[in-house]
């Protein structure tokens, strides 16, 4: 009975290519700065956040309700920002010394949200996977990940299909990460 579905809607590959389409829209806008996807669920440029990504999704018996919703910093606000937070978020009108008018980026974003979710999310997912994995930010490197109040050095390798996150720990074992952050 459950072949007969259509393809459950997979909000952790959907969050992920969002955060992929808001790297790619910040990108048009500033086309000289390398935005990068933090895993799971950030895009930073120079190392701040200029957008945060939750998916949430219940199921409940053979029906799924979800959303994704997406936050990014455009225009500063009117009041300065607390100085613990100057150093880590930073604005698309800081990095194009301008005010970014909302309704362009909203629709730009919306266009390439759209153009990547025709296909169903799994394959749009597979597809963008390489693009995504090349702006993965800290790949490559050692890297503080926490999981449950613990912390330990890893190497970021990259983002599998599943969404996991394939890292590398200080004994060289290859290991897959779906829950925790990086610092």
């Amino acid at each position: 009975m459950l072949e007969n579905l259509p393809e459950a809607i997979d909000y952790q590959k959907s969050a992920i290519v969002c955060g992929f389409c808001v790297a790619e829209t910040c990108r048009a806008f500033a086309p000289n700065e390398l935005f990068q996807l933090k895993w799971p669920n950030d895009v930073l440029v120079g190392g701040k956040k200029i957008c945060g990504i939750l998916a949430q999704n219940v199921v409940r018996g053979m029906f799924s309700r979800g959303a994704i919703g997406i936050g990014i910093n455009l225009n500063p606000p009117s009041q300065e920002l607390p100085p613990d937070l100057t150093d880590k978020a930073i604005f698309l009108a800081e990095i194009i010394t301008e005010t970014v008018d909302i309704s362009s980026f909203e629709r730009t974003l919306l266009d390439k949200i759209r153009e990547t979710h025709q296909a169903p999310i799994s394959k749009a997912f597979a597809r963008l996977l390489p693009q995504i994995n090349s702006v993965l930010f800290r790949r490559g490197e050692l890297s503080s990940l926490e999981i449950r109040g613990q912390s330990a050095q890893n190497r970021i390798l990259l983002i599998e299909e599943d969404c996991s996150l394939a890292i590398e720990d200080s004994s060289g074992n290859e290991l897959r990460v779906s829950i925790g952050e990086f610092l």
